[in-house]
């Protein structure tokens, strides 16, 4: 028998007047909050060693907030092979937590209050958890929900039919163009009575829109708040329900069209009554796994995890997952132009002019088809440049222009002040605009195999990465999305040919996919052949008051 705790604690901070992170649309501005946020904690030892996963009501984990958790939980027996942080990727909360460029300006600046307040919420659920480790038992139930349900479907269809494993669908039957299993994890006392779960199910947190100005933590923490009620009516005041996310890239609640606001949302336009229905029909089907759950045996074995380092803009790709390819990898980050497209639940300013983006991305592609094309361009594929992140202050904007232009000189939006403000300055340094060196993560609880990537994979993408890591018959896999750090979206090599949004923002070109397929199937086979083998790897930047947003440059918004 195993030992298992739960812990939950607020992180409910924001910077009233910074924008939220998601829509990056000068309306969604932090200005109160409609529901609490939280961070919820499993912690599960087997004797020899235990392991923790945190699901956070945030847009996503920042490289700093991970490393500040990391440096704080060694005394409950937690490092960073063992501990897994991800996020539920609502759209609608706090900002200002990144050193990153790309993700601070969208607020724009850095907020040492929010940044801190989310590490103290974490580290508190995580010492609940260890304060409540007891005997108990952990099972496993799955299910397809089913698209009638009415709330999942895949946004970026025309992609999704592009990939050479899967029989293209007309868009009526765009539903089942998504992973619809949901796996939920039960927790139980000695007694065999609930005290939590853990459901994984791919869905965008995106019920509610640019519009609103209160943090929220969308439908995965209502759906966790419904369990956690149904828990605390039958007499289980501390259940708790972690919600986390799968491969959610381009998968939307979003399914109707709402002609006011132009845009994809819920029936009728209603985001208060959309997250509401979307939350806890997730939550009633979590409820009924948890409880079929109690008929499946206890998971056993062992209780373990490793992580390794790898740098995205050098990381190679290994035959098996390139087509048979021997020189490809990833290349330094590079924002394509669909960028601006946004999506239909979230059109950006390029929004319907697709077919120019296009055309330019395959003009990119022909010129840097030749053998005299540097690697990293060629890497990068098809693809017309919006920005240049992996080079930082030396990249270029479409291509040609540098970082400060007489373009941005002359937008007066308040983030663009920032920005120009900051990149004179000359304290951003070398430093890329988005992480590089990202976290390659496998946790192991019994049968349940759970691999953690920092970025948003598509449909496809995480049933690639599942095939790349999965050893076993009988084992269970989930490609947790959303963890540990964040770098965008991740696409296959076909959805990347299309040049839709998710794909310009694949940041470390065509072949990122096979790259970190790659860097799991690594990491699994280190497990496997014992912790001797469980090198970090590539150390990404650590951030503290020297650096050039760190919390000397805490920005005040009024």
């Amino acid at each position: 028998m195993w030992t298992i705790g739960l812990g939950k604690a607020d992180i409910t901070v924001y910077e009233p007047g910074m924008w939220m992170f998601g829509w990056g649309m000068p309306e969604n501005l932090s200005l109160g909050v409609a529901m609490p946020l939280h961070a919820r904690a499993l912690v599960v030892e087997d004797g020899d060693g235990r392991v923790a996963t945190v699901v956070c009501d945030l847009g996503f984990i920042s490289q700093s907030v991970r490393q500040a958790v990391v440096d704080r939980v060694g005394a409950l027996g937690l490092d960073e092979h063992r501990l897994l942080l991800s996020a539920t990727h609502t759209h609608s909360g706090p900002n200002g937590y990144s050193h990153y460029m790309f993700y601070a300006a969208t607020a724009p600046g850095f907020s040492a209050r929010v940044h801190d307040g989310i590490v103290d919420g974490i580290v508190a659920a995580l010492r609940q958890a260890v304060a409540r480790l007891a005997p108990g038992r952990a099972r496993l139930a799955m299910a397809e929900l089913p698209v009638s349900e009415g709330i999942a479907t895949n946004r970026s269809l025309a992609a999704y039919n592009r990939n050479s494993d899967v029989t293209p669908l007309p868009p009526e039957r765009a539903g089942e163009a998504v992973n619809r299993r949901m796996v939920v994890l039960r927790l139980e006392d000695a007694a065999g009575r609930p005290r939590g779960l853990v459901s994984w199910f791919p869905l965008h947190g995106t019920c509610i829109h640019a519009d609103n100005t209160l943090l929220h933590p969308d439908h995965k923490g209502v759906a966790a708040a419904w369990c956690e009620d149904a828990a605390a009516r039958g007499g289980v005041d501390d259940f708790v329900a972690l919600f986390a996310q799968e491969a959610a890239g381009d998968v939307t609640p979003n399914l109707a069209w709402d002609p006011r606001r132009r845009l994809m949302a819920g029936p009728g336009g209603d985001d208060a009554a959309h997250v509401a229905h979307v939350g806890a029909t997730q939550g009633r089907f979590a409820w009924g796994l948890l409880h079929a759950a109690a008929g499946t045996p206890p998971l056993s074995g062992a209780v373990t995890g490793a992580v390794r380092y790898v740098d995205l803009a050098t990381q190679p790709a290994d035959p098996r997952f390139a087509g048979g390819l021997d020189d490809v990898g990833g290349a330094p980050a590079r924002a394509g132009l669909a960028f601006a497209q946004g999506t239909a639940e979230g059109p950006g300013p390029l929004h319907g002019v697709e077919w120019l983006n296009r055309w330019l991305s395959a003009a990119v592609g022909r010129l840097h088809a030749g053998p005299d094309t540097p690697e990293w361009l060629r890497r990068q594929g098809a693809k017309y440049p919006w920005y240049d992140l992996g080079h930082g202050v030396n990249g270029k904007v479409l291509g040609f222009l540098s970082t400060m232009n007489l373009v941005l000189e002359l937008v007066p939006e308040r983030r663009v002040a920032w920005y120009r403000d900051t990149v004179k300055s000359g304290r951003l340094g070398a430093l890329p605009w988005i992480p590089q060196v990202l976290p390659a993560q496998i946790l192991r609880i019994g049968a349940l195999t759970i691999a953690a990537v920092p970025q948003e994979p598509s449909t496809v993408a995480g049933r690639r990465l599942a095939a790349a890591v999965v050893r076993g018959p009988d084992e269970t896999v989930v490609v947790n999305g959303y963890a540990n750090a964040y770098a965008g979206y991740l696409v296959t090599p076909e959805e990347y040919d299309h040049q839709h949004y998710e794909a310009a923002c694949t940041m470390f070109g065509r072949w990122s996919l096979p790259a970190w397929c790659t860097a799991l199937s690594d990491v699994r086979d280190a497990m496997e052949q014992g912790a001797a083998d469980l090198a970090l790897g590539a150390r990404p930047h650590r951030f503290g008051a020297a650096d050039g947003l760190g919390p000397s440059r805490a920005l005040a918004l009024a």
